[in-house]
C-alpha cells in the first residue's frame, strides 16, 4: 500500500514538474528590450541583482533566502517585485520549489513571490549579457538629467518608508502597538518631506513618542492609540515648525536600522551621496543636484 501511495506522489511531483517546466520556459516570453526599460525597472533591478543574483549571473535566487536589506519595508519589497514580475522583466524559474506554488487548476500561476527563483527575461541593448549585467547592477547617473520628477518621487518614496521602519522600530521599544503604512500615514510623511529632512522628522517622531508615553502613563491614553497619536502630533507640531520656521534638530541615523539596499542605490549610485538622503529634504535639495 505505501508502496503504491509513494509511487502515486512521486508521478503527481513529476507532472507538476513538467507543467511548471513548460509554463515558464523562456520561449513562452517575448523578452523586454534593455532600451525599453524606465529608471524605476532600473532601479528595482538594481537592488534585486546586487541582492539575490546567482554566482553563475543566470539565476536570482529566492529573496527569503537572502540577509540583505532590500527596502526598509515588506510592504515596499513586495511592491518592487510585483513591479517587475507584472511586466515580465523577471519571470519564475522552473527551479523553484514546487511548494512555492499553490495547488489547484491554476497550477501554476499563483506562487509566493519570496519563495520562487527568477530568471531575468531581458535582451541586451548590445547583445552581451554580461555587460548587461553589469550596467542593470550599477545604472549611470549621467541620464538623471530631465528625470527630476521620478528622483523626487522616488526619493519620498523611499524616505516614506524609512520612516515608516522608524516609527515602527520606536513604538516597539516601548511596547506600544506597531503603526501600519497607512495612505494617512504615508501622506503626513510626504508633506513633511517637502519641508524636512528624514533626520528632522525622526526628531519629531521622537517628540510625538514622548508626547503619548506621557499620556499614556496619565492614564489619558490607552496604547493601542499611541500610533495614530504619534502621528497626529508629528503633523500638528511639523506644521507649526513651518508657520513659526523654526530650526529643528536633526537625529544621526540609528545604528539598528541601516540603510536598505534601495537607499544605498539610489542615493550613493543614482544622486551620487549617500548622506542627502538622510540629512537633506527632497523639496529643498533636488534643485542643487540637477
Amino acid at each position: 500500500m505505501n508502496s503504491k501511495i509513494n509511487v502515486e506522489k512521486k508521478s503527481e511531483v513529476n507532472e507538476k514538474r513538467v507543467k511548471l517546466e513548460q509554463f515558464y520556459h523562456p520561449d513562452n516570453y517575448e523578452r523586454v528590450a534593455e532600451r525599453e526599460l524606465d529608471l524605476e525597472a532600473k532601479l528595482y533591478l538594481s537592488v534585486i541583482l546586487r541582492g539575490a543574483l546567482s554566482g553563475g549571473l543566470s539565476i536570482i535566487k529566492p529573496l527569503e533566502s537572502i540577509d540583505q536589506k532590500l527596502t526598509p519595508t515588506t510592504d515596499f519589497t513586495v511592491e518592487m517585485v510585483k513591479s517587475l514580475t507584472t511586466r515580465k522583466i523577471i519571470v519564475p524559474h522552473s527551479s523553484s520549489s514546487l511548494m512555492a506554488f499553490s495547488d489547484g487548476d491554476d497550477f501554476p500561476k499563483q506562487y509566493e513571490i519570496f519563495k520562487v527563483y527568477y530568471w531575468l527575461n531581458i535582451k541586451p541593448s548590445d547583445g552581451a549579457y554580461e555587460e548587461m549585467i553589469r550596467r542593470l547592477m550599477y545604472p549611470h547617473t549621467e541620464n538623471l538629467v530631465g528625470v527630476e520628477d521620478f528622483c523626487y518621487d522616488m526619493w519620498k518614496k523611499i524616505a516614506t518608508h524609512e520612516l515608516f521602519e522608524y516609527i515602527q522600530y520606536q513604538l516597539k521599544k516601548i511596547d506600544f502597538p506597531s503603526i501600519y503604512p497607512n495612505k494617512k500615514t504615508a501622506t503626513v510623511f510626504e508633506q513633511l518631506l517637502d519641508y524636512f529632512s528624514m533626520a528632522e522628522i525622526c526628531y519629531v517622531i521622537d517628540q510625538g513618542i514622548n508626547h503619548v508615553s506621557r499620556l499614556f502613563l496619565e492614564g489619558k491614553l490607552v496604547n493601542l492609540m499611541a500610533a495614530n497619536e504619534v502621528i497626529n502630533f508629528c503633523e500638528s507640531y511639523a506644521e507649526m515648525a513651518i508657520a513659526k520656521n523654526w530650526k529643528l534638530k536633526k537625529f544621526r541615523r540609528d545604528e539598528h536600522l541601516t540603510p536598505s539596499l534601495i537607499s544605498k542605490v539610489f542615493f550613493t549610485t543614482m544622486l551620487g551621496d549617500p548622506n542627502i538622503g538622510f540629512y537633506e529634504s527632497p523639496g529643498n535639495s533636488l534643485t542643487h543636484i540637477f
